[in-house]
């Protein structure tokens, strides 16, 4: 028979093995409900995220699936160059909508060839609408200085123009079932025709 120390000594044991075994098992069923399954073959492939939802990579595509995101988003790795059409501007010239009073607003509208080449939800349009990450830093290096001040003071609600960038840290997700698509600005590839106007940027999604 064992003595009362030998049996706290094994009763620790099973405790601590129980304590570890059981995080292990924590994990492995964390990692298994948030790592997306991805599927490739001839043709292109897709990934699918924790919520089920399904992102078609086109074999064209200038990007890869990387990982996921803090908050879901699905991220791709790759750099490239994305032309199209640019719109900054206000959402609203109403000083009593505070929330996006003074908002600038800002989504990139790539040229077709792109668009189809990067990844979009399955079922739904391509990626007909880009938005940045670092808008600020696409402002100062696209936008020119008059332009950005007269912004600024509302002799302008918003300007356009056409761009070719180089971007990379291409993302996507899905909320309100409305589909975003991201990238960070890298730098001018060319510069653009710019158009200014007086009418507010469009709002989209929910």
């Amino acid at each position: 028979m064992m003595d009362r120390r030998t049996r706290l000594r094994v009763a620790g044991s099973a405790l601590l093995f129980a304590i570890i075994f059981g995080n292990t098992l924590c994990f492995a069923d964390g990692a298994a409900l948030n790592h997306p399954k991805q599927r490739v073959d001839n043709y292109g492939g897709s990934v699918v995220d924790s919520h089920g939802i399904e992102y078609v990579i086109p074999p064209d595509s200038p990007v890869n699936f990387s990982s996921t995101g803090k908050y879901g988003e699905v991220l791709f790795a790759g750099r490239f160059v994305m032309s199209g059409t640019y719109h900054y501007g206000y959402l609203t010239n109403d000083p009593t909508r505070d929330a996006s009073y003074d908002e600038l607003d800002l989504y990139f509208v790539p040229d077709r060839p792109i668009a189809m080449s990067l990844p979009y939800w399955k079922g739904h349009r391509i990626a007909s609408e880009i938005r940045f990450t670092n808008v600020t830093a696409f402002a100062r290096a696209v936008v020119p200085d008059r332009d950005l001040m007269a912004l600024k003071q509302r002799r302008l609600l918003s300007v356009s123009g056409r761009a070719k960038l180089w971007v990379n840290d291409y993302r996507a997700w899905v909320e309100c079932d409305y589909p975003t698509y991201e990238v960070r600005f890298l730098s001018i590839y060319k510069p653009s025709l710019l158009v200014a106007g007086r009418s507010l940027n469009k709002q989209f999604g929910c």
